[in-house]
């Protein structure tokens, strides 16, 4: 077991006329594009810097902008104003260059292993997203696609993304691929400023056991192997971030199990996207916005918002939600019920808290409601409420009940 931090990922452009080798970590800049790197090496297929007509590759990390054919390099890092010129014929963005399975991509040098730490801080600071699944070209050109993603044999101890990290890792689906890290591990916690594409995958019976974020502006985005049962145990999310669990920008993956959800943050929002049949154990809003396709044996409201549904999405198959639970807070119920009646079926259902309320706007079927302080408010409803026979509406307390002022509520069989 390592502790292994990125650090970002590479491009090599051709050079000639070579007459000051630079230090690694010294900073290139191109005299006429502005462009700028960081130096990493550099390799000799002719000449010498003697001689001041060495000639070969560059390799760079961190590239900013667009470097152009002939112009000259500097070494801001010691004001030399001439130590190069670019070489196109020299520029070989090899294939790996930025990939996951590239020893010199991290430190200390070497592949993570089962059992390792990930660290992805601000000493990368690359401007190529890291570990997108593609190595970029110096101009942001996509070379090559999906390298070094999918360690589904590899469980990591963690993985952590630091606040002062503003790289991207993965990008998303690119025609019939999703391209995201594929892995199992313990913990994942998110803080960078970034997108995170993350797959629960493992070749044995691994998962990814928490993920949490507390990014102020980062977003993620979760889903698991389309062939692979792997789960997420819980979801966390502290902070300004949105948090998307199989949305639809992850319409080739599956649906993760998972156990528990939580929302603590004013900004915060987890979606539980619009057609997943995987259950969750618990639900909790405390602040922000969830919102939820999914069944669930439990939804604690405390404060914030809980969507059930999204503009009257029709699910493929029966939603339950066995036991709903208000303390503050409000619940816009928006999933449409026209497919069967159980299908929105909520089968305990209890307003406990001052200030609550609960909004619906289609079809929704309901079980047992009991409003103590809050108010079941459905004046906004453009749809008659349809019940089902046995559903029950119980007023206790100071709890109201704000019914369709142009539509009906039906008990039906």
């Amino acid at each position: 077991m390592a502790k292994k931090t990125w650090l970002g990922s590479t491009a090599t452009i051709g050079y000639d006329s070579g007459s000051d080798e630079p230090t690694a970590g010294d900073v290139l800049t191109g005299a006429s594009s502005g462009a700028f790197a960081k130096f990493v090496s550099a390799t000799l297929g002719s000449g010498s810097w003697a001689g001041n007509d060495a000639a070969g590759v560059l390799t760079l990390r961190a590239v900013s902008g667009t470097f152009t054919v002939d112009e000259v390099i500097i070494n801001s890092t010691i004001l030399d104003t001439d130590i190069a010129t670019i070489d196109i014929a020299g520029s070989v963005f090899a294939d790996g260059a930025g990939d996951f399975d590239v020893a010199a991509n991290w430190s200390p040098s070497g592949v993570p292993a089962d059992g390792d730490e990930l660290i992805l801080n601000g000493l990368a600071d690359t401007v190529p997203d890291v570990w997108d699944g593609s190595v970029r070209q110096i101009a942001g050109n996509k070379y090559s696609v999906e390298l070094g993603l999918v360690q589904n044999t590899k469980d990591f101890l963690s993985i952590i993304v630091t606040s002062d990290y503003s790289g991207n890792i993965g990008y998303g689906l690119d025609g019939a691929t999703y391209h995201g890290l594929r892995c199992a591990a313990g913990e994942v916690i998110f803080v960078g400023t970034g997108e995170l594409h993350l797959i629960a995958e493992h070749t044995g019976a691994a998962e990814i056991d928490s993920f949490a974020s507390s990014s102020l502006s980062g977003d993620v985005f979760l889903g698991k192997g389309a062939t692979n049962g792997q789960a997420i145990g819980e979801i966390i999310n502290s902070g300004r971030s949105t948090v998307e669990v199989k949305s639809a920008s992850l319409s080739t993956l599956g649906s993760p199990e998972v156990d528990s959800v939580t929302c603590t943050s004013r900004q915060g929002a987890i979606i539980i996207a619009e057609d997943n049949s995987s259950s969750v154990l618990i639900i909790r809003v405390a602040l922000g916005t969830v919102t939820a396709y999914c069944n669930a044996a439990e939804v604690i409201i405390a404060g914030g918002t809980f969507r059930w549904g999204l503009n009257d999405v029709v699910p493929s198959s029966a939603r339950v939600i066995t036991l709903m639970e208000m303390l503050q807070g409000s619940i816009i119920w928006d999933m449409a019920g026209t497919v069967s009646e159980s299908r929105n079926f909520v089968g305990g259902f209890a307003l406990s808290g001052s200030g609550a309320k609960i909004i619906g706007d289609s079809t929704k079927n309901n079980g047992t409601i009991e409003i103590f302080e809050a108010t079941l408010d459905f004046s906004d409803a453009s749809n008659n409420i349809t019940l089902a026979a046995d559903s029950e509406v119980k007023i206790l307390g100071n709890g109201k009940f704000n019914p369709p002022p142009f539509t009906d509520i039906v008990w039906t069989n």
